[in-house]
């Protein structure tokens, strides 16, 4: 989908005009594009007149109960290429380019912003007495010391990391196992503690809510554009009975 197909992870766009707001709507619509969104149907709302993934494109606020319902979707596995570091970033590889590549132990860029960098050269080598550059565990181009906290735990599914005093790059972002009990009622799965009220409330507003299990496996069984487990062009794949609950 989108950004994580080789055929459709780009775009391109002309913007001739210096109002600001419409350039912020129209680089949102063609991002959004990028992650699978679509352009709104007429059962979608945002709470405006207009919304960011109108097929015209306006100035817009908001995206649409639609859009973000494709968010959650592509947040829950069809984007997870975004997860992974890119294995290559440009074709030629040089000193200056601000991205650190083989090689080199830090890139601070141009001349100029070399010269505000007090921990790299434009070498790309650490600058005289600096041990690292580069890392969570860097700080004042020192390695800070043991047990200091490098990522904070983000919610009760997830782990801190903590530096080790000898490297400056914070260990791997880790969480608890799959399947733990997280706010009482609800598992842990990937970091997430998959809450429906919380899922409910992100896509469709403050007062939606979780409703019984009957409704899922009534309306996700249909396979339409109101209940389905997959959406490829404009065709729709209904749920099994015993994927209900994931449409």
């Amino acid at each position: 989908m989108g950004i994580c197909t080789t055929v459709r992870d780009c775009g391109v766009e002309c913007h001739m005009d210096d109002n600001l707001l419409q350039f912020a709507t129209i680089t949102a619509h063609v991002f959004s594009h990028l992650i699978g969104f679509t352009h709104t149907s007429p059962y979608c709302v945002c709470g405006q007149d207009i919304c960011i993934m109108d097929s015209s494109v306006q100035i817009a606020h908001a995206f649409s109960n639609c859009s973000y319902a494709t968010l959650l979707q592509s947040l829950l596995g069809s984007t997870k290429c975004m997860y992974d570091k890119p294995q290559k970033l440009f074709k030629y590889s040089y000193c200056g380019n601000s991205v650190v590549e083989e090689g080199e132990v830090c890139d601070c860029g141009t001349t100029k912003s070399c010269a505000n960098d007090p921990c790299c050269s434009e070498s790309c080598a650490p600058t005289l007495g600096s041990a690292y550059v580069l890392g969570l565990c860097c700080k004042g181009c020192q390695i800070v010391e043991s047990g200091t906290v490098c990522r904070e735990q983000s919610n009760e599914c997830d782990l801190p990391e903590w530096c080790d005093g000898y490297s400056a790059v914070c260990p791997n972002d880790v969480y608890v196992e799959d399947g733990l009990p997280c706010l009482g009622k609800v598992f842990c799965y990937e970091r997430r503690c998959n809450n429906r009220n919380y899922q409910c409330k992100a896509i469709f507003g403050e007062d939606a809510k979780n409703t019984e299990l009957g409704c899922y496996a009534e309306i996700n069984i249909q396979g339409d554009c109101f209940g389905h487990c997959h959406k490829e062009n404009q065709t729709y794949t209904r749920c099994s009975n015993s994927d209900a609950l994931c449409g």
